[in-house]
């Protein structure tokens, strides 16, 4: 009996216990939640408080929303909007400057649409684990993606025939599986990508028929592709960090774009592929320790290479496949790569220099006994490219204005460098006792005189180059290593210093003889009065 009692006392309590666990559920609108075109809410249950022309989130939400009032402000006091694996989150079509702030945007097929939309900001909210897309804009303009964190989304950021639109500083992430792609434009123009963290995604920044974007600024780390380009022209990818990606920027039938300033680290492949690509220029790129190659090309011909620094990557500094022809490639750094350039198909020529100056090859052994700074022999990959003018130190290009470059060719490493509006000063350094050279070129916009060339404040002898001409001087100078300071000001040319002499002597000569009159006038006066 007693047995009986107490089985019937732990039903009891189990019963009692799962109508209090039935009982806490989801506090559920009504069907989707419209914003109506007057203002109102609808259904006026749902969670959402107005205040004019602000809908606040009150709770939770479990529905989609449509937006079909301009000038709003969505903002969910970090509440979540939650669905069941379908429909959209946010859904705006046709509707202009509203914004979405503070929310939880999860489990929909898209998080947030904006189709035929423009000027509509989309800020601070957390929006994850979409089926489809976290963000897709369809014929939209002028809208702001800001600040976003977007995590587990199938697709991160969609914009589709869509153009200048801001996308920047969201957080674009994936845990344990790679996402589908972070940030991808399909016919679109005029958009700028900035300032985004993009981890764990299959391709990080896809842009596909897609022209006169930009892609800069931005923190592209893990994932498969960094940024890819097809069928797309006009675009600028740069002052981007990729680091640890499968592959750093990879051009396909891609023409007339921009791959420059980007840092592209520890890809576990090639650091830029162009495949059947032209007339695009890749300049100023630190492509290191990728473990294939750090340039590779395919089918490709007519592209400008200048400026980067392909640096220990684990098969190729550069890698040419079948018909690439008319490439040019200047004022880049190979610096022990396991091998500096493979041409895999022969008889196929590109130029590697300027007319002036070519690469600096960490193997060369050439000697430069015009001191110059410009190797006496060539450098020769195969009877097709040969560089007739590699350089003899590492090439460097200082920005100091939009429109003036300083560049260096030296044998030594050169930090702190800056110009104060008079004067060049760097710092130079190499194993003590060696000897440095530094070959300099200034812009006349930025200095136009003769120069006068101070090491650790003593002067040194310096020949101006025969390669000077009406817009830059070429310097060329030497010195023995440690850690030097490298001060070049303008020096007053002789007849300027004599003309000041003879002016100083003449004002000395005329203070010397009206003092001298203003003497004997008072003499005289003393003799005629006293």
């Amino acid at each position: 009996m007693r047995r009986f009692v107490l089985v019937m006392t732990l039903i009891i309590v189990t019963l009692g216990m799962l109508g209090v666990a039935f009982r806490v559920h989801r506090v559920e609108a009504d069907g989707t939640i419209y914003i109506r075109a007057d203002g109102s809410v609808d259904p006026s249950t749902a969670q959402i408080y107005r205040d004019g022309d602000v809908y606040a989130f009150t709770d939770n939400i479990y529905d989609e929303i449509v937006v079909e009032r301009s000038n709003v402000v969505i903002d969910g006091n970090g509440n979540v909007l939650e669905g069941n694996g379908s429909g959209r989150g946010f859904s705006v079509h046709g509707i202009n400057n509203v914004t979405a702030k503070n929310v939880v945007v999860k489990d929909f097929a898209i998080g947030v649409y904006l189709n035929s939309s423009s000027g509509n900001v989309i800020s601070g909210n957390s929006i994850m684990a979409n089926t489809e897309h976290g963000v897709y804009l369809d014929g939209s303009s002028n809208n702001t993606i800001f600040g976003n964190d977007l995590e587990n989304n199938f697709k991160g950021i969609e914009l589709l025939d869509s153009g200048e639109n801001t996308v920047s500083g969201n957080n674009i992430t994936a845990e344990a599986v790679y996402n589908d792609y972070g940030i991808k434009l399909k016919y679109c123009s005029g958009n700028t990508v900035s300032g985004n963290n993009i981890k764990n995604n299959d391709e990080a920044v896809y842009l596909a028929n897609s022209s006169n974007n930009i892609v800069s600024g931005n923190n592209i780390e893990n994932n498969y592709y960094s940024t890819i380009l097809t069928n797309s022209s006009n675009n600028i990818i740069s002052e981007n960090n990729m680091t640890n990606n499968d592959e750093g920027v990879r051009l396909m039938f891609s023409s007339s774009n921009t791959v420059s300033g980007n840092n592209i680290t520890v890809s576990n492949n090639n650091g830029v592929w162009l495949f059947h690509s032209s007339n695009n220029t890749i300049f100023g790129n630190n492509i290191i320790d990728c473990r294939l190659d750090g340039i590779c090309l395919s089918g490709s011909s007519s592209n400008i290479f200048s400026g980067n620094t392909i640096k220990c990557n684990g098969e190729n500094g550069i890698l040419m496949f079948v018909f690439c022809v008319d490439n040019r490639f200047y004022h880049n750094n190979l610096v022990n790569n396991t091998q500096q350039v493979c041409i895999q198909t022969s008889g196929y020529a590109n130029f590697w220099d300027n007319g002036v100056e070519g690469n600096y090859w960490s193997d060369y052994n050439g000697l430069d006994l015009v001191y110059d700074g410009i190797g006496d022999a060539p450098y020769i990959i195969d009877e097709y490219n040969i560089d007739n003018n590699p350089l003899m130190g590492v090439f460097s290009d200082f920005n100091i204005t939009s429109e003036c470059h300083v560049q260096t060719i030296c044998s030594s490493s050169i930090s702190n460098f800056q110009f104060n509006g008079t004067a060049i000063s760097f710092d130079v350094t190499g194993e003590n006792g060696t000897a440095g050279f530094c070959r300099i070129c200034i812009p006349k916009a930025l200095m136009d005189k003769t120069y006068v060339i101070l090491v650790n404040g003593t002067m040194v002898a310096h020949i101006p180059l025969p390669c000077s001409n009406n817009t830059h001087t070429y310097l060329y100078f030497n010195y023995t290593h440690s850690t030097q300071e490298v001060i070049i000001i303008p020096e007053f040319p002789s007849l300027i210093i004599m003309s000041l002499l003879m002016a100083i002597i003449l004002l000395t000569v005329c203070v010397y003889t009206i003092s001298c009159y203003a003497k004997m006038t008072k003499k005289r006066k003393v003799r005629i009065y006293g």
